[in-house]
C-alpha cells in the first residue's frame, strides 16, 4: 500500500477510534461540545474587545494584533479548504458548522486555536501559552470526537495555525 493510502487509512482508524469513544462515552461528548465550541472566533473577537476596553493601551494595541491575525488566519484556512474540498465525516452534531463550511481540511477551529496559543505564548504571562496548549489539543480532540473533522484535519489546521501565528509575529 503507498504510503499516502497508508496515511489515509491510519486518519480514517484513528478518527473512528476518537469517534466510538464519544459515542460509548457519553460524558465524553458532553465535555466536547463547550470544547469544541470554544474555538469560535466570535468568543474569541468579543474576549479580545473585553480585553482591550478592560486593558490599557497596549492590551488595546495587542488585541487588534491578534483580531487581525485571527483573521487573517481564517482566510488562510478558508483557501486550503477552497483548495482541497474534502468532505467532512458523516454526522449530525455541527449542524451550523456542517451548513456553513461543508468542508473539513484544514480546521478553522485547530488553526485558530493553535494561532491563539502562539499569541499568548508571546503576549500573555508565562502561565499563559502552556494552559493554552492544553487547551488547543482539547479543542481538537473535541472536534474529532464529535464527528466534524478527522484526525489529519485537525493536525493540519493546528500547524497551519502554528505556522500563521509564528510568520505573524517575525512580520
Amino acid at each position: 500500500m503507498p504510503f499516502g493510502e497508508t496515511a489515509l487509512a491510519h486518519d480514517a482508524h484513528w478518527s473512528a477510534v476518537l469517534r466510538a469513544a464519544g459515542e460509548r462515552a457519553p460524558w465524553l461528548r458532553r465535555a466536547a461540545i463547550p470544547l469544541a465550541r470554544s474555538g469560535d472566533a466570535w468568543i474569541w473577537f468579543v474576549a479580545a474587545a473585553v480585553t482591550a476596553v478592560l486593558g490599557d493601551s497596549a492590551a488595546r494595541g495587542d488585541m487588534v494584533f491578534v483580531v487581525l491575525v485571527i483573521v487573517a488566519t481564517g482566510l488562510v484556512v478558508k483557501v486550503g479548504k477552497l483548495g482541497a474540498r474534502r468532505a467532512r465525516p458523516d454526522g449530525t452534531w455541527g449542524g451550523s458548522y456542517r451548513r456553513q463550511d461543508p468542508h473539513a481540511f484544514p480546521s478553522g477551529h485547530a488553526a485558530r486555536a493553535a494561532v491563539i496559543t502562539v499569541l499568548g505564548f508571546a503576549l500573555g504571562p508565562a502561565w499563559l501559552g502552556p494552559l493554552l496548549t492544553l487547551w488547543t489539543v482539547l479543542v481538537a480532540v473535541s472536534r474529532v470526537v464529535l464527528g466534524v473533522h478527522y484526525v489529519s484535519d485537525v493536525v493540519g489546521g493546528a500547524a497551519l495555525g502554528l505556522v500563521c501565528g509564528l510568520v505573524a509575529l517575525l512580520v
